[in-house]
Formats: structure tokens, C-alpha cells, sequence
């Protein structure tokens, strides 16, 4: 399938979206992964101190931003239900406020969980919640995530 008409079809398959993705990825494109320096937090009165930025970096095309993001820390404080990192290009807002929520993981207190990013353009911010919505145990941490959305 043209890779114009992949994005136009309601029937591509996975295949068609992984050659899609090859494509724009690939070395013949301007494209290139850029870093950037979040901004990093926690809800409430819970601490993210002590962070190392394993990876933040991020491409856009367009309107659409890829980003790749790995931090380690310490959760101090009162324990809430998010750690937060800034975003790179400010996502679109839809609907309620919120972009999307996304795929992510988690490192809490030694076991790695599924995640959501709620991306939230008011604030430019990519809120990581466990699986199951819990609060964070105070321990070491860490979030991550491959995640695609739309820039303003």
C-alpha cells in the first residue's frame, strides 16, 4: 500500500504501519532525534529528587512528535498517583483537556508496571500513572516510555 494511502485507510495492516514508520525513520529523511531537558515532578506533596535522564529525545514531522524518555529518581514525601516530565513540543488539546493517554512503564519500589501517560497541553506536561491507578511506593523509581502524539 502507498505510503500516503496508510494514512488515509481505515483497513492498513501492522505491517503497512511498520513500513510507514521504516520510511520516515529511515536516513533519507532531515529527520533526526533531538534531545530535550524535562522539567520532572510529582503530584501532591510526592518528590522525583535525585533523577539521572537515562534518554530524552524526541523527533517531529509535521504536527507529529516521537519521543523516547527514561528517568531514574527517588519518590519522597507523601506518596500520590503521578510523576510527571515536561514535553518537548506541547501537545493539541482535544476534548476535556487531555490529548491521549498512552503506553508506558514504570519502576516502583523494584517491580517494573505498565504505565499510562496522560499528556496534558494546559501544562505541557506527561503525567505517568501506574497500571491500576495506585499510589507510588516512596522508593527508587523510574518512568519511561516510546510514545507518539500531536504538536500544536
Amino acid at each position: 500500500m502507498p505510503y500516503s494511502d496508510i494514512l488515509l485507510s481505515t483497513t492498513w495492516t501492522a505491517n503497512d504501519l511498520a513500513s510507514l514508520i521504516n520510511n520516515i525513520m529511515s536516513a533519507s529523511h532531515d529527520a533526526a532525534w533531538t534531545t530535550w531537558t524535562p522539567t520532572l515532578g510529582a503530584g501532591g506533596a510526592m518528590t522525583f529528587t535525585g533523577t539521572s535522564i537515562r534518554i530524552a529525545s524526541f523527533i517531529r514531522i509535521g504536527k507529529l512528535v516521537m519521543c523516547r524518555l527514561r528517568v531514574d529518581g527517588n519518590l519522597g514525601g507523601t506518596a500520590n498517583a503521578v510523576v510527571t516530565a515536561t514535553l518537548p513540543v506541547t501537545p493539541v488539546t482535544v476534548a476535556g483537556g487531555f490529548t491521549s493517554w498512552l503506553a508506558g512503564a514504570v519502576f516502583n519500589n523494584g517491580i517494573i508496571e505498565s504505565a499510562t501517560i496522560e499528556l496534558v497541553p494546559a501544562t505541557n506536561l506527561g503525567n505517568w500513572r501506574r497500571y491500576n491507578g495506585a499510589v507510588y511506593t516512596l522508593a527508587t523509581a523510574a518512568i519511561a516510555g516510546t510514545f507518539l502524539y500531536e504538536g500544536v
